[in-house]
């Protein structure tokens, strides 16, 4: 039994109001959008996290919010502090203390972090060319039967897929 780790950067943010900060910028139109067809490709793929860690900052929760409504029941948020900003090395050691009942996981927080994290779990060829705009989810099948041992390689790429992918092949 392998684990799966689904990567997201939330969707894209509204920049209109420049008395908010960064912390409080909520989703913009595209952004909703994006988000919505981002969990209606997970569900039609049938990449269901049990667990989403989220960010706290406001574009993050609303792009998880966008999600988890077109996912089962049975998929848990849990908001992660330390996702806003965020560094790899905390991230790693969140994903380390998983509970191994869980085998599908995905994070949805920022970049660089979301664009690190990544190329730290691929370091192979895979992960050349991998940028994590907006609403991008990377999928990764972890060698591994624990979470505690994540940092044990190789990993497999299973799909990189942007919003304009799924414009491209609808």
């Amino acid at each position: 039994m392998s684990k799966m780790l689904l990567i997201m950067r939330h969707a894209k943010s509204d920049w209109d109001n420049p008395s908010l900060l960064d912390f409080d910028r909520p989703l913009n139109k595209r952004g909703n959008m994006d988000a919505i067809n981002m969990g209606q490709f997970l569900r039609g793929g049938g990449y269901i996290p049990d667990l989403i860690i989220c960010s706290p900052a406001i574009r993050a929760k609303q792009t998880t919010e966008h999600i988890i409504n077109l996912l089962p029941d049975q998929t848990k948020i849990e908001t992660f502090n330390s996702l806003y900003p965020g560094d790899c090395f905390t991230l790693m050691k969140k994903i380390e203390q998983l509970n191994d009942k869980l085998n599908v996981v995905m994070i949805v927080g920022h970049n660089p972090i979301m664009e690190e994290f990544v190329s730290k779990l691929l370091v192979n060829d895979a992960c050349l060319g991998i940028t994590m705009s907006t609403s991008n989810i990377v999928g990764i099948e972890l060698s591994v039967n624990s979470w505690k041992d994540i940092r044990c390689l190789p990993n497999k790429l299973i799909f990189f897929i942007s919003p304009k992918l799924i414009k491209s092949i609808t």
